[in-house]
């Protein structure tokens, strides 16, 4: 589109070239403009923390983005162009992208990678719709991992907490209850029984600070 038509009479062959070079100035704008779309495109694509993959509706992946190659240790050059199995060998993203080609609805699964070290994944699938008819998925991998270690962290800290904090507790509990039943006029003991009720608020003070 970049070649131009010469002609400068003012003649109907004059009008043909003076309508055929705008023709080319605009339709090389417009595939310039696209080109730059694509790249742009292609640039958020490959810098995307959540691994994405693009299947026809054969289950033949049409493109993968950096963090499936990361996550999978494939290169998109050997992926493209095969069914999803032959390139990954993972049987539940496959069973996914089965369930979005025949099915055409969204789905979702949460799946575990033991190799090399464990790594926790959200898989989310959506069909792609062409006339009304499922043409293929798209399929968004999410690392949870992280999160699913800080619900574990968060659910050991409370545990360990409640425990730590209820034996104190429990003590205090007990000798205020016996104080109060009468054990406040026991000369010999009351005073031990408040010592020991010190002793168990000083460590909840400890337990309070070091939270």
């Amino acid at each position: 589109f970049s070649h131009r038509v010469y002609h400068s009479a003012n003649d109907e062959i004059g009008e043909l070239a003076v309508t055929l070079n705008k023709m080319a100035r605009d339709i090389e704008d417009k595939v310039l403009a696209i080109s730059s779309q694509g790249q742009q495109l292609m640039a958020v694509f490959n810098s995307m923390i959540e691994g994405v993959i693009l299947t026809d509706k054969s289950g033949i992946i049409i493109s993968i983005n950096q963090a499936v190659e990361n996550i999978f240790n494939v290169t998109r050059q050997e992926a493209e162009g095969k069914l999803f199995l032959e390139a990954i060998r993972n049987n539940e993203i496959a069973e996914v992208i089965r369930n979005i080609l025949d099915k055409g609805r969204f789905f979702s699964k949460e799946i575990t990678l033991h190799f090399p070290v464990q790594r926790i994944f959200e898989v989310n699938a959506t069909p792609i719709f062409k006339n009304a008819s499922v043409n293929g998925a798209l399929v968004v991998i999410h690392d949870i991992t992280e999160i699913r270690r800080l619900e574990t962290v968060r659910r050991d800290f409370v545990a360990n907490v409640s425990h730590e904090l209820k034996t104190p507790l429990t003590s205090i509990k007990g000798f205020v209850e016996t104080l109060l039943e009468g054990a406040l006029e026991d000369k010999e003991n009351n005073r031990n029984f408040l010592k020991i009720i010190q002793s168990h608020a000083d460590r909840l003070d400890v337990l309070v600070n070091d939270l």
